[in-house]
């Protein structure tokens, strides 16, 4: 049995001596010289790997061996980097792609990342082993170049090609939403591979700055809609004090990266973008300091602060892109600084918002400066003038120029010797005030003399107008027959169409003219809600429903369809109008002979229907437009809007030049044609011009009053 036992022994003691092996050694089996394996391990001690030990990749490696040695992948370790390398250009999907080991070594020899070859100025070379036409271009641009001067922060291959290594800024916003026309870095600085210095590069040059931004902000696809449709910024910048030469500088006064920095642009909605409101005037007052730290202390820069975004910043006052200075050269008047404070204090919802006056406007421009200011005295005092402009301050603020320990001062700057008395007068006093002026008595007298007589003279025309108006009507139905021209369902047609269509009109200019002496008395009696666009609303749905109503007259009854077939345009309307006129210079001695319709009121009717339906389809357009706009683009918007305003000019025009003239002031028919209000025409004012349709009637059951069952019924 000792034999077999003493085998026995050697075979455990080898095996206990060959798990006791020190696998920190596996060089003594895997020597530098190849013989017997071929794995070359002794870079790892100065790798990255140089904490590992052997088992960490080579897990099967624990008992001596000769061959089927598993070695786990770089993903083990390094999990989030082998699922991005897969999502990336170089993942294994693509035909060629490098593995871990082309770029960072084999496992033996992992290079850190501070080595050398992980550097600006050395990276691209490990690029160029496979992207040899990129890097050779690379390494002649100006990134290279300051990578090899030893500049810290320069970027190299990965800089830019790096996974999320895009600036959270608005251009790369749009480009991570894939949105047409997206500027990325070369659409400024050229190809990646070949940018050049900014210096180098004309196109970036401050004096093309503006037409450089403005080549995508002027029209473009990606800045046409909303909120990127700024009418021609460049054009804009280049009319305003910043578009002007810096003697100093030899450039502009400012461009478009001072203001919303050349790689950190956003919107100005976002609160880190420079242009937002509440960080705009610091953006301005790195030109402008001084202003800066008035604006600061004012009542305009603490609202501002406290983030009331009605508050006005620089941008309200001064304009955007076409800034304007404070003092426009017109005789040294600034001619725009009423105009602009209004823009506040005559609002009734920013006053409201902010708890201030709101009939500071209306006091001043009843007062002596607010007159002459009118009046055109380019020295007339304005706003700023007592109030100061970028420091403005309340009354109670004793550093106010209004407080009234410094009102001799601010009052003295224009008028010379002035006293405390004069200095105390109230320049915005109230309209209403507990003692009555001697003024106030004298224009009370002259209200009550002007009603009196004017009230007289308009009382006494109207009945004598009313007078004759009936004599006249009388004579003319008397000695003839009369006729029906219009019934009385169409006579109610056309009284709604004309309600409806004259408060449109009158609405829709007291929505477009708000200030206007016509319509100033309904915006004063508005409150929070807009009684001019509820109205104009309402008499649009009004004038829809009228519309639809007559095209249902016209088409499903048989006086409607006579009626549509009568005026009908015709060729032979051509031939009248020509006639018609030769006739009344004197060229014809053949009058016109009209049907029931002449050529002026067939052109005024189609002129009516269609100028109804484009009235109808762009309001509605405008009317809609918060709901669909994301529908559709923005310049839609403004042309539908522009034609619907200018459509409304022609139509009003055209019923005060053309309707009224025929219906009105045509010695014929004057002072009125009555069928609008009776329906009834006399058959002497036909013979005249409507010979035709005089012959019809004749011949037709009914033609004379009183109308028929069948007429009625109709």
């Amino acid at each position: 049995m000792r034999p077999p036992l003493f085998g026995a022994i050697v075979l455990t003691l080898a095996a206990s001596a060959a798990a006791a092996v020190d696998l920190g050694k596996c060089d003594m089996c895997h020597k530098p010289a190849g013989k017997p394996a071929s794995a070359i391990p002794g870079g790892l001690a100065v790798s990255a790997h140089a904490g590992l030990s052997c088992l960490t990749c080579h897990v099967n490696a624990s008992q001596p061996h000769k061959s089927g040695v598993a070695t786990r992948g770089c993903g083990a370790c390094h999990g989030k980097a082998e699922e991005a390398l897969a999502a990336s250009a170089h993942g294994p999907s693509v035909a060629g792609a490098p593995g871990c080991y082309t770029c960072h070594g084999s496992g033996h020899g992992v290079f850190t990342l501070e080595a050398e070859r992980f550097s600006p100025s050395y990276a691209p070379k490990i690029c160029t082993d496979c992207h040899t036409r990129e890097g050779g271009v690379y390494l002649e641009s100006a990134h290279a170049k300051a990578a090899s001067g030893g500049e810290v922060g320069v970027p190299a291959c990965i800089s830019c090609h790096e996974a999320g290594a895009y600036l959270e800024r608005a251009h790369a916003k749009a480009v991570s939403g894939r949105e047409a026309g997206a500027p990325t870095c070369h659409s400024c600085h050229g190809e990646a591979h070949k940018t050049e210095p900014v210096a180098m590069d004309p196109r970036l040059s401050a004096i093309h700055q503006p037409a450089f931004c403005g080549g995508c902000h002027t029209g473009k696809v990606a800045t046409r809609d909303l909120p990127f449709s700024i009418p021609d910024p460049p054009a804009q910048l280049l009319a305003s004090v910043h578009g002007r030469i810096n003697k100093d500088t030899g450039r502009y006064n400012a461009n478009c990266g001072d203001c919303h920095q050349t790689h950190g642009e956003q919107p100005g909605w976002w609160p880190s973008s420079s242009t937002h409101f509440m960080n705009v005037a610091e953006t301005c007052g790195r030109c402008h300091p001084d202003e800066l730290a008035l604006y600061e202390i004012s009542v305009h820069g603490l609202a501002t602060a406290a983030g009331l975004h009605d508050a006005p910043t620089c941008p309200d006052c001064h304009g955007d892109h076409n800034v304007v200075s404070g003092e426009v050269a017109v005789g040294g008047k600034r001619t725009r600084i009423v105009a602009t404070c209004s823009s506040c204090h005559f609002s009734l919802a920013v006053t409201a918002k902010f708890d201030i006056a709101n009939d500071r406007v209306q006091s001043f421009e009843r007062s002596y400066h607010g007159v002459v200011y009118e009046g055109g005295k380019t020295t007339a005092a304005d706003c700023g003038s007592c109030h100061r402009v970028h420091d403005v301050l309340p009354a109670s603020d004793p550093r106010s120029s209004v407080h009234v320990d410094n009102l001799e001062a601010t009052c003295g700057s224009c008028h010379i010797r002035v006293r405390e008395r004069f200095a105390g007068t109230n320049v915005h006093e109230p309209r209403e005030h507990p003692r009555r002026k001697p003024a106030d008595y004298v224009a009370i007298v002259y209200v009550g003399l002007i009603f009196v007589v004017l009230g007289g003279m308009l009382l006494h025309n109207a009945v004598d107008y009313v007078g004759k108006v009936r004599a006249i009507r009388r004579e003319r139905h008397q000695p003839s027959k009369v006729h029906v021209r219009l019934r009385p369902v169409e006579r109610i047609q056309h009284l709604v169409l004309v309600s409806s269509f004259t408060l449109l009109a009158f609405t829709g200019f007291a929505i477009k003219f708000p200030s206007s002496f016509f319509f100033a008395w309904l915006v004063h009696l508005e409150g929070p809600y807009s009684i001019r666009v509820w109205l104009h609303k309402v008499f649009a749905v009004v004038l829809i429903a009228a519309s639809l109503f007559h095209v249902g007259y016209l088409l499903f009854t048989r006086h409607g369809r006579a009626r549509l077939k009568a005026i009908w345009p015709r060729p032979s309307d051509v031939r009248e109008a020509v006639q018609a006129i030769l006739h009344r210079v004197g060229l014809s001695k053949r009058a016109p002979e009209f049907g029931e319709f002449n050529y002026a009121e067939k052109a005024e009717y189609w002129a009516l229907i269609w100028g109804t339906g484009l009235m109808v389809l762009t309001g509605l357009y405008v009317w809609l437009d918060p709901y669909i706009q994301q529908l559709f683009p923005y310049w839609l918007y403004e042309v539908l809007r522009t034609i619907h305003f200018y459509e409304a000019i022609l139509a009003v025009s055209s019923i005060v030049i053309w309707h009224f003239y025929h219906v009105i002031f045509d010695p014929s028919v004057y002072p009125m044609n009555f069928a609008w209000l009776d329906g009834k025409i006399p058959e002497k004012l036909i013979v005249k011009e409507r010979k035709r349709y005089l012959e019809k009637l004749r011949r037709s059951k009914g033609e004379v009053e009183p109308e028929t069952k069948d007429e009625a019924e109709d």
